[in-house]
């Protein structure tokens, strides 16, 4: 098979994680963005250490798990 020919897939493209700034396959992202590209179309998200290190990536991991507000989430913890 020619390399050229190669089926393209998804779960194989490299992910950016914003918090340590290393290069990380899809399943060892825990956070991706939908939106959000850098070097030429990888996109950007955040491994698991980052999400629990990093306080606005916990809080998005939140958001996201629990289909719960992000600004409410921030209200909340604002006036605890």
């Amino acid at each position: 098979m020619n390399a050229c020919n190669a089926i393209y897939h998804p779960s194989l493209s490299p992910v950016y994680c914003i918090g340590c700034s290393s290069q990380l396959t899809r399943e060892q992202s825990k956070l991706l963005f939908r939106t959000g590209y850098v070097r030429v179309g990888m996109p950007l998200g955040a491994c698991e250490s980052c999400i629990e290190k990093n306080e606005t990536l916990r809080r998005l991991w939140t958001s996201v798990s629990t289909d719960t507000s992000y600004d409410y989430l921030l209200l909340r913890e604002k006036r605890a």
